[in-house]
């Protein structure tokens, strides 16, 4: 039986299944790992890599034991993961194609549609519905190195969209909406 899940990356990691909560998702290291696996999605990703990325500071050894002790704690806690993981002996893959809703993946769908939209006001509604889902931060508890492009790239991805849309809204003599949008912009960036 197949199910769907829906993961929020953007504030306070959120894992739900088939729309119920997952709980027991609350170690820092394994949110960590599962939004490492779903930013490259489907990209399979190499168990020492994974082991050093997260444990760079222990032996190789220690490492890999961590990793196969976070997977079962994984297991233990969400029974239905390997629905959505492929788990091998020299890669861990997130699955495409399996039900997942990702707000981040929907953020950045947003933003590419309206850059490609023609019409200014479809253009307009992808991007109000971009800066919806970009309410917080990326994951703005994980405090590990490869984090840091990742939400840079989204912040500048974000403002991009910020921007784009006061545009549009000047363009279109809606200057209070323009205004606030640029309002917003220099709050987040005052020397931009």
């Amino acid at each position: 039986m197949s199910s769907s899940i829906a993961i929020r990356l953007f504030g306070d990691f959120t894992l739900a299944n088939d729309g119920q909560v997952v709980n027991g998702l609350d170690s820092a290291r394994l949110q960590s790992l599962l939004a490492y696996l779903l930013l490259r999605c489907p990209a399979p990703q190499p168990r020492q890599h994974l082991a050093f990325l997260f444990w760079p500071d222990t032996s190789e050894a220690q490492a890999r034991t961590n990793l196969r002790n976070l997977l079962h704690r994984l297991r233990q806690t969400w029974p239905e993961a390997e629905q959505f993981l492929e788990i091998g002996s020299k890669n861990i893959t997130w699955r495409a194609g399996v039900g997942i809703g990702l707000d981040v993946a929907e953020f950045e769908q947003q933003v590419h549609q309206a850059q490609t939209e023609l019409d200014p006001v479809k253009a307009l509604s992808h991007l109000d519905q971009a800066i919806r889902l970009h309410q917080r931060e990326l994951l703005p508890n994980c405090y590990d190195e490869w984090i840091l492009p990742e939400r840079a790239r989204i912040q500048q991805t974000y403002l991009r969209a910020i921007e784009q849309s006061a545009e549009i809204h000047e363009k279109q003599a809606n200057f209070i909406s323009a205004i606030q949008l640029c309002r917003q912009l220099i709050e987040m960036e005052p020397l931009s």
